[in-house]
């Protein structure tokens, strides 16, 4: 078994100028089986922004943070063939939607379990959108736990917060980022102007059975809401092993196969 690796992290985003009611992304280069999760921040909180494109499953709606003055979020993911597009509606289509930021990861194939659902590859924190939602100050993680179904195994995990009308300082946001992660990823829309909004988000390898981030220092003059999800790894076969590194099928003493 080994880590689901990342093949690239792409952002994009807008701030309202009315014309952003529904967007045509353009997906990084893959290969078919290559797992893209497309995680999106809306100023508006006003709800979920739809996968117009067929295929992709919705893991979080905008309800993910909806609440009060928190940023909305949703959270999309799919396994690719050869398309090269996915579009995306706001709440708010076929008027104009307010300012929003979104990160697309993507994952290559073969490295990521996709033996079953994506909501079973894909674990979210249920708990997130109690975490990180009191407005101006300063988010701490260290009340989010996930413990992904199956045990111990080689997940990739990822931690990360949204803010609405603020901006991040892409050059120093990563003082305060939970103690062992990295590839901090981060995009603004707008520069602290009013309907803006920021994303960011980091990830690190571990064999574990649960994962609690700890204190992130990163402080935002307004509001915020965290996230914490997992990618789980490629399901074990059965093949290679250590006394049967190649993984042929063995056989016993009459030429019959074992097991």
């Amino acid at each position: 078994m080994a880590f689901p690796s990342v093949l690239s992290r792409s952002t994009l985003a807008s701030i309202d100028d009315g014309n952003y009611d529904e967007v045509v992304y353009t997906l990084p280069s893959h290969s078919a089986g290559d797992l893209a999760i497309i995680i999106w921040v809306d100023e508006a909180n006003s709800g979920e922004w739809t996968a117009e494109t067929a295929g992709w499953t919705t893991l979080a709606s905008g309800g993910y943070w909806d609440w009060g003055s928190a940023p909305g979020i949703g959270v999309y993911a799919k396994k690719l063939t050869a398309e090269t597009t996915a579009t995306f509606r706001s709440p708010s289509y076929p008027t104009a939607s307010a300012g929003w930021s979104m990160i697309c990861i993507l994952i290559d194939a073969g490295t990521w379990d996709d033996t079953g659902d994506l909501t079973d590859s894909i674990e979210l924190n249920p708990d997130c959108d109690n975490v990180g939602r009191s407005g101006a100050g300063t988010l701490s993680l260290s009340s989010l736990t996930l413990t992904p179904t199956g045990g111990a195994k080689d997940y990739l995990w990822f931690v990360g917060a949204g803010i609405r009308d603020d901006e991040i300082t892409l050059t120093t946001s990563t003082t305060g980022v939970p103690t062992g992660y990295s590839n901090f990823t981060a995009v603004n829309a707008g520069e602290g102007v009013n309907n803006c909004s920021s994303i960011w988000i980091v990830d690190k390898e571990a064999n574990a059975s649960s994962e609690t981030p700890g204190d992130s220092e990163t402080t935002h003059a307004q509001w915020h809401g965290s996230i914490q999800f997992v990618v789980h790894p490629a399901a074990d076969t059965g093949g290679a092993n250590p006394h049967n590194p190649l993984g042929h099928p063995l056989k016993g003493p009459f030429g019959g196969p074992i097991g």
